[in-house]
Formats: structure tokens, C-alpha cells, sequence
């Protein structure tokens, strides 16, 4: 009789009380293989670019794939702790032990038991089925499995009292026979380069971390990964849970291919004579590999957002991006320019596929043109009843991506708030994710003149770790201080590892920058005369002479904006008015009303 292995007398997934049907546990090796397969699977399918991320790292196709699978096959060693597995006590596995208890989560106890148990022994040579195997990148490697729940495991964690002796032996029989499985018997001569793990490993661990998170979650799909209790042999279930996690992959949504650019025309029809700033994106040199940052300076009405369409358009057909974000200010800007995406984004990408137009700020379950973009997706699975003509005039976006703001960024066109964007490159959990939503994407921040010193800074560290990415960006704004267009310039020139030309002292206005392969291009660009103007400021110091304008300018038939620095300044000068104009003259717009509301005063203004 074959002896079982000890890894089976653990589990990894349990019923919770309301699910009565099926089994009452998954067995703990069962469930790392089902995520070990959707990672197989991710990565020959090549979703979210990740064969391109392994391609980075040297290796093939399959190779890469097999090994992500085995990576992945060691995400939750964590829970062999005993202290986890008595959150659950099943008579048919490990028996519970009262000196054992679950005092750190098992993501941070499965790095503990690596460095604290396994790498020792492997680093001696005492123990190990890998040859040649290089610790300093697999504890680079194992810190972003373990870390799957979107945040990196605590490294100063004492799994001791939490793991019984036989967890241990568990733990190395389990990597043993993966070895086999997976035909593991030495590691990639890569990892024992320290300049390979310095540059290209490290900078590749930030999407990395996002597949992990993405893989772990698809094999955490009872649905598609039943539980089971009976003992197989592991290449059995293997092959099983292989055809299941093709399965499920093979159900994600379609990336749309990058169509190339033809003419203005071509994006907007409704453009007769483009302006001279959509002139200059149509005209200047996309060539070589390196990635690239635009920086627009031009006045309200010179079709900023077009040119940056154009440049996007331009990039993504040379291979510098497979879709785009654009992040701006408020989500009031964010649902116009939403709106205003609808009829050209399609235009960006080929026929093939129908890409998604995600709407990403806090609220966008609010926008009702965002939630017919995912009906429709839901109820017209056969798109066969949408002429061409519907496709190009209809957002759509795939409720894959809309299920979860975490998944928002994944989608081939996003548009939203800036803070959904910052926060891949700040401290948030599963921001690892946001990050992997950011690869190979071009990213647009408009009204960059609209932010502090302090968004500033956060803006600069996220324009850094884009190109630290390979990721293109273009800037619009009104107008840009030197020192804001040079902070902007540094902060991607040092993400590419590149120092960048001084830019000019005295540029004119309005004004291009452009900067790639370290050298800083600088245009001046025409003005249209149909959007020049003069503006003339007149100085008022009290807030009477402020209302006594007011007042004086709409008898004149004039429209008057008065921003103030607080909603409570804005009620108090709404008051004031309120007695003069009525409704229909008087409209008061901030961000305390209730968001239904404010949606129907933010399309009125």
C-alpha cells in the first residue's frame, strides 16, 4: 500500500455555514495547483502581458509558464502552520495541538517558514532537490508569492509558535514532490546574476505581484475548482485542474489589438482643420523602443484632448502601449471626459475585439451612461445584432473588469479620477494589481496645473515608476511653471534611468516638451485665432463689491462663475443671490449634496 503524502492532511479552503452542499474542505495541495494552473494558463495565454513579463525575465514560453506555475504552487505553505489549520478542525487531518496558535496571517507565516526553516537547509545543501538554486532571488521571488493578499508578508513574523514539527516536514515534502512534478531540478541561470536580480527581476516584481494576486484569485473560484477531500496523485489532479483553469482563463476578456494610425480624420470625423497643436502630435518622430514623455501646453479649446488621442494612437501602433488611462482631477471631469470617450476610443484598437471603456472613481456605479456600458455587455453577448456603426458609437465595457475597483485599471481604456491611478505607487493593498493594470498602458493626466505642491510630488513618483516601467506618459495642462515642467521632465527622465537636457529658461507659450532616449525636445506651437484671447483681472477686496458685480454683470445677460475657497462660502454666497435670480438663473454646485444630485447639477453646469 502506498504510503499518502503528509501534505494531505491539510486543508486549504473550507465550507463556509452557509454553503451545506458539496464537500466541507479543499485539501491544501489541491488548492495550490488550481492556482499554480490559472497562472500556467495566464501566462501562455499571454493575458494582462504576462508572457511578456516572463520574456523580460529570459525565459521561453513554456518555460516561463512552468515556472510561475511551481512558484505559485508554494503560495499558501503558510497555511501548513498548525495554529491555521485549528481555525478549522477536520477529524480526517492533523489533529489540533494547544501549544500552537494563529498569531500572524498565513501569507506572512509562509514566508516565515522559507527564510526561518527552508532556506538554511537549502543554502547548505542539507536539503534540497534544486541545484544550483540561487536564495537571495528566490527570497525575492517567495516574498511576492506568499504576499498574494495584496500586500507583502510581515517579515519580522515568528511563525514558531504557530508551526508543529510535522508542519515542517509537510512543508519540505511538499516542495520536493513539486519539483518533480513541475520537473524543477535546477534554477534559471539568470537568478545567479546579481545585476540580472538588481535591475530587470526587481523591476518586473511590481506586475509580477499583480499576476500572483490575479491567479490566486481565479483559483479561489469554488465554481470552477470544486472542493475534494479524497487523495489522488498530484499529476492527476494536475492534468484536472489544468483543463479547469483553461477554462476559466480562456473566459477572461479578449484584449483588443492596437489599430495603427491614419489621419486626424480618421479618430474624429467631426475634425475638418486640425488645430496647430494636433498638427505638431500627428508630425513629430515615434521611433526606437524607448518609452516616451509628451508634455502639452496649450489654452482651452486647442484640442488638447485630441492631440493626446493622436500621440496615444501613434504610440500603441508602434508598439509603446496596448491601451491607455487618463486621469484627471475630480470625477466631475472624469464622467465628462467619459462621455466624451464613447464615440472614438473604439477607434484606437482593430475590429477583432470590443475593448472596454472603464469609468474608475469611487462612484461610477452612479453614471448611468457607465452602467448601460455594462449592461450592455451583459444582456448582448452575441454582439452579431450591433451594426459597426453601434460599436463605434456605444461604450462598452466587460463586467469582468467592473466587478472590482481593484480590476478597473486592467480594462484597455480607463478613464477616471488621478488617485486611482497614485494609488498603484503608494502603500494600498493590492496596489500591486493597479500596477499590473498600469503596464504597457499610456497614461494621460490632464489639468495637471490644477494640483498642489503635495499631489505634485505624488504625481512626479508616479510618472517615475511609469517609465521605470517602460510606460509612456503625456501631460496636458493650461500652462506649467519651469520649475513644474522640469520636476515633471526629472521625475521620468530618473524613472528611465536616464538624466535629462537642461529645458529652456524662457519658453514661449502656448509650448510642447518631449522627452525620450534622454534628450529633451521643445516646440513652440501656434495659437488659434478662433481660441485667443485676452484676459484682463481686476482686483475686488470685499465681498460686496463681489455681489454688486455680480449683479451688474447679469443685467448685462452675462454668464458669471463664483468659485469659492469652501462649500460653506458657496451656500452663504448662494444665499445671498438667492432672493435676485431664481432657480433657473441661480445654480449652487459642490460636493456635499447628496451624489444623485450632484450628478444632475454637474450635467446642467
Amino acid at each position: 500500500m502506498t504510503e499518502i503524502a503528509p501534505y494531505f492532511r491539510y486543508w486549504g479552503k473550507a465550507s463556509q455555514e452557509s454553503e451545506v452542499d458539496g464537500e466541507e474542505y479543499h485539501l491544501l495541495p489541491y488548492h495550490c495547483l488550481d492556482v499554480a494552473a490559472c497562472g500556467y494558463w495566464l501566462v501562455k495565454s499571454n493575458q494582462f502581458g504576462a508572457a511578456e513579463i516572463f520574456k523580460q525575465l529570459g525565459f521561453s514560453l513554456e518555460d516561463g509558464a512552468v515556472f510561475f506555475a511551481w512558484l505559485l504552487a508554494l503560495h499558501d505553505i503558510g497555511k501548513f502552520a498548525r495554529g491555521f489549520q485549528q481555525l478549522k478542525v477536520y477529524q480526517a487531518l492533523v489533529p489540533p495541538l494547544s501549544d500552537k496558535i494563529y498569531s500572524s496571517r498565513h501569507d506572512s507565516l509562509g514566508y516565515w517558514v522559507w527564510n526561518a526553516r527552508l532556506r538554511d537547509e537549502i543554502k547548505s545543501q542539507k536539503w534540497s532537490p534544486l541545484k544550483n538554486i540561487n536564495c537571495y532571488a528566490l527570497d525575492h521571488l517567495m516574498e511576492l508569492a506568499t504576499g498574494h493578499h495584496g500586500k507583502p508578508p510581515l517579515i519580522t513574523t515568528d511563525g514558531s509558535c504557530a508551526f508543529a514539527l510535522d508542519d515542517i516536514q509537510a512543508v519540505k515534502a511538499w516542495m520536493t514532490d513539486l519539483c518533480e512534478l513541475f520537473e524543477m531540478d535546477h534554477f534559471p541561470e539568470q537568478c545567479s546574476d546579481k545585476q540580472w536580480r538588481k535591475t530587470i527581476l526587481n523591476r518586473a516584481s511590481w506586475p509580477l505581484a499583480g499576476l500572483i494576486v490575479l491567479a490566486d484569485w481565479l483559483g479561489s473560484d469554488r465554481k470552477t475548482f470544486p472542493f475534494k477531500t479524497v487523495v489522488m496523485p498530484l499529476k492527476e489532479y494536475w492534468q484536472q485542474a489544468l483543463k479547469q483553469a483553461e477554462h476559466v482563463v480562456s473566459a477572461l476578456p479578449n484584449a483588443a489589438r492596437c489599430a495603427e494610425f491614419h489621419d486626424v480624420q480618421s479618430l474624429f470625423p467631426y475634425i475638418s482643420q486640425p488645430t496647430p497643436l494636433q498638427q505638431l502630435a500627428t508630425a513629430l518622430p515615434i521611433t526606437g523602443n524607448e518609452p516616451e514623455l509628451f508634455i502639452l501646453e496649450d489654452v482651452t479649446g486647442a484640442g488638447k484632448t485630441e492631440a493626446a488621442l493622436i500621440l496615444s494612437n501613434r504610440l500603441m501602433a508602434n508598439g509603446k502601449g496596448d491601451g491607455l488611462y487618463i486621469g484627471l482631477p475630480t470625477m466631475a471631469t472624469a464622467n465628462a471626459m467619459f462621455d466624451r470617450l464613447q464615440e472614438s476610443y473604439r477607434k484606437l484598437f482593430t475590429s477583432d475585439n470590443a475593448p472596454s471603456l472603464m469609468l474608475a472613481h469611487g462612484a461610477r456605479e452612479l453614471n448611468s451612461n457607465f452602467r448601460q456600458a455594462i449592461l450592455k455587455t451583459e444582456t448582448s453577448s452575441d454582439q452579431s445584432e450591433y451594426t459597426a456603426a453601434d460599436k463605434s458609437a456605444n461604450a462598452s465595457c466587460d463586467r469582468w473588469f467592473a466587478d472590482s475597483r481593484k480590476k478597473a485599471l486592467l480594462a484597455e481604456v480607463g478613464v477616471g479620477t488621478l488617485d486611482q491611478a497614485l494609488m498603484s505607487v503608494l502603500p494600498f493593498r493590492h496596489q500591486s494589481l493597479r500596477m499590473l493594470g498600469l503596464h504597457k498602458k499610456i497614461l494621460i493626466l490632464d489639468e495637471v496645473h490644477a494640483y498642489d505642491a503635495y499631489m505634485n510630488k505624488l504625481l512626479e513618483r508616479l510618472l517615475e515608476f511609469h517609465a521605470s516601467q517602460g510606460g509612456s506618459a503625456i501631460i496636458l495642462s493650461a500652462t506649467l511653471t519651469q520649475e513644474q515642467r522640469s520636476s515633471l521632465i526629472d521625475a521620468y527622465a530618473h524613472g528611465c534611468g536616464q538624466e535629462p537636457q537642461e529645458i529652456n529658461s524662457s519658453p514661449d507659450y502656448p509650448w510642447l516638451s518631449h522627452f525620450s532616449a534622454g534628450k529633451t525636445s521643445e516646440y513652440p506651437v501656434d495659437s488659434r485665432r478662433e481660441v485667443s484671447r485676452a484676459v484682463s483681472v481686476d482686483w475686488l477686496h470685499q465681498e460686496s463689491d463681489c455681489l454688486e458685480q455680480i449683479r451688474f454683470s447679469a443685467r448685462k445677460g452675462h454668464c458669471i462663475a463664483w468659485i469659492r475657497n469652501t462649500v460653506d462660502d458657496a451656500i452663504r454666497a448662494y444665499k445671498a443671490l438667492a432672493d435676485e435670480f431664481g432657480p433657473e438663473q441661480l445654480v449652487l454646485f459642490h460636493s456635499r449634496f447628496a451624489f444623485g444630485d450632484r450628478l444632475a447639477i454637474e450635467d446642467l453646469v
